[in-house]
């Protein structure tokens, strides 16, 4: 069956009609039971991007003011930090994929917590932002 080009799956050949929608869009059908919907870039106001389902979603009924988002590269943490285009990049492409505001992206570098009186690492305390 033929789709729609902005679709990657369909139950038809319109853009409504989109079950799959490639990298970086999101399903945004007309009711989160729906398995049919248009294949959008960023989510309609008052729904987020939810990338495990790749659908747009409305948010959980508790507001959630902060979250972090924990990442591994393929590269040493030196280059990453001292790489200003690929810090960029990273952030960018973040906020695209959550449909935030790139202001609303923050970089943090996690670091193992730290006993006060010796300095050295606690092997069971939780990782500290810097």
């Amino acid at each position: 069956r033929k789709c729609h080009s902005s679709c990657a799956q369909c139950s038809g050949p319109g853009p409504t009609q989109c079950t799959l929608c490639p990298a970086l869009r999101f399903l945004s059908p007309e009711a989160w039971e729906s398995p049919n919907g248009p294949c959008v870039f960023s989510c309609p106001t008052d729904m987020f991007a939810h990338p495990p389902s790749r659908r747009c979603r409305k948010p959980p009924a508790a507001p959630v003011k902060t979250f972090y988002m924990r990442f591994a590269f393929r590269t040493a943490y030196a280059k990453f930090a001292s790489d200003a285009r690929l810090q960029g990049s990273i952030l960018n492409a973040t906020a695209f994929v959550l449909g935030l505001a790139l202001s609303d992206v923050r970089a943090y570098k996690l670091q193992q917590a730290t006993d006060e009186a010796t300095g050295h690492s606690l092997p069971d305390g939780p990782p500290q932002l810097t």
